[in-house]
């Protein structure tokens, strides 16, 4: 290619200095050579800035982002220790939400994370939370939804080119019950968590650091009613 415009270059100037009419093979020469010579100048500036780009994004992408959409799956159990209180049965708890993924190190291994996020809990127990009495002989099935606020400090072992790898994720969710008014659950309360895993599965423990349960409540222990949640947790993206 080079040879070929040199050609080119030298029969243009031989043209320029001799002042020859151009004849119309000069003029095909002319015409190629100023339409070979400007597009491969324009190939080789936008190539440049094009691999200049790239290298300074490739600098960049130490700090990537992880695990910002989350689901889980949760057992509940219900921590008191009241001898009147009964669990029953299978108590659960779906979770599901968006986490933003902050990086906070040179390497990305580091992140902090808010997002938003709801729950779905149910759990069976002798208490009912209209009135705030443990039933003699019978047991009721309890169910409300949550909005969550997450918030993360986050570690894991991967890079932009490890995909398979450790994580553990330290949280502290804030939780907005929705419930009746007149119902002896909490409509806020705090949630301390923590998920750990590898690759694909990742364990996820959940416990209440403030009681969900209304202060008026008759009995004493049944104003501390907290949850332990513990469960599986699945990231994407």
């Amino acid at each position: 290619m080079a040879s070929i415009l040199r050609i080119l270059n030298n029969h243009y100037q031989n043209i320029q200095n001799k002042k020859l009419k151009a004849s119309l093979l000069d003029a095909f020469f002319i015409f190629t050579y100023m339409n070979i010579r400007f597009p491969i100048l324009f190939f080789f500036i936008i190539s440049f800035f094009i691999t200049n780009s790239y290298s300074q994004d490739s600098l960049n992408l130490k700090k990537y982002r992880e695990d910002q959409f989350y689901f889980s799956g949760n057992y509940v159990l219900i921590t008191n220790n009241s001898n009147n209180l009964i669990q029953s049965d299978f108590s659960n708890k779906i979770s599901f939400g968006f986490i933003r993924d902050i990086p906070i190190s040179g390497n990305g291994r580091w992140a902090f994370g808010i997002g938003v996020g709801g729950s779905y809990t149910q759990f069976k127990s002798n208490l009912d939370f209209q009135t705030g009495k443990i039933l003699s002989n019978n047991i009721k099935t309890t169910r409300f939804f949550s909005s969550v606020i997450p918030f993360e400090l986050r570690w894991r072992s991967s890079s932009n080119f490890i995909y398979n790898f450790w994580r553990v994720y330290l949280g502290h969710q804030i939780n907005y019950n929705l419930i009746k008014d007149d119902s002896a659950l909490m409509k806020w309360n705090n949630t301390l968590t923590l998920n750990f895993g590898y690759n694909t599965w990742n364990f996820s423990i959940g416990y209440d650091v403030s009681p969900r349960t209304i202060s008026s409540l008759t009995e004493e222990s049944l104003k501390r009613f907290k949850l332990l949640t513990i469960g599986i947790v699945f990231y994407i993206l």
